[in-house]
């Protein structure tokens, strides 16, 4: 514990020490207050020359954000379009089916109604001209030939 707070003491005493020294040269180094606000000046003129250089900087971003607002506003509509296109096609495709299942059933009904004994003799001797004998003879066969 007592390395521990020996190195920090040590660690503040360089800071303090760097600083100081900082202090000791930044008169020298940057001269008389006159110097500093000519300084400062040739720094806001710098700035203002730079924005004088590009005056066009925002509105270029304005633009390419309005441009991006526009393209999805595009791309919403178009999907939009495409759900409502999407559910009509749905709709008539679910009527198609309704209509497609009545169909089925009345050919049920119908295929029912041919298949009576009664239609299936009248379709025999109309169509066919097939006729019921007016006598008939069983044949049997014998057990042992």
């Amino acid at each position: 514990m007592s390395e521990a707070y020996d190195n920090q003491k040590l660690a503040r005493s360089d800071r303090a020490g760097r600083v100081a020294r900082l202090k000791a040269e930044r008169p020298a180094a940057r001269g008389s207050k006159k110097k500093r606000s000519s300084k400062k000046a040739s720094a806001k003129s710098v700035a203002q020359n730079d924005s004088a250089d590009r005056p066009w900087r925002g509105v270029g971003l304005g633009i390419a954000l309005l441009g991006l607002c526009v393209a999805f506003g595009v791309q919403s509509a178009t999907q939009s379009q495409r759900m409502r296109t999407l559910y009509s096609q749905l709709q008539q495709d679910t009527l198609a089916k309704d209509a497609l299942l009545a169909q089925q059933s009345r050919l049920l009904i119908e295929r029912g109604a041919l298949k009576s004994y009664n239609s299936v003799d009248r379709l025999a001797e109309d169509k066919l001209k097939m006729r019921f004998p007016e006598s008939i003879t069983r044949v049997t066969r014998e057990a042992g030939k």
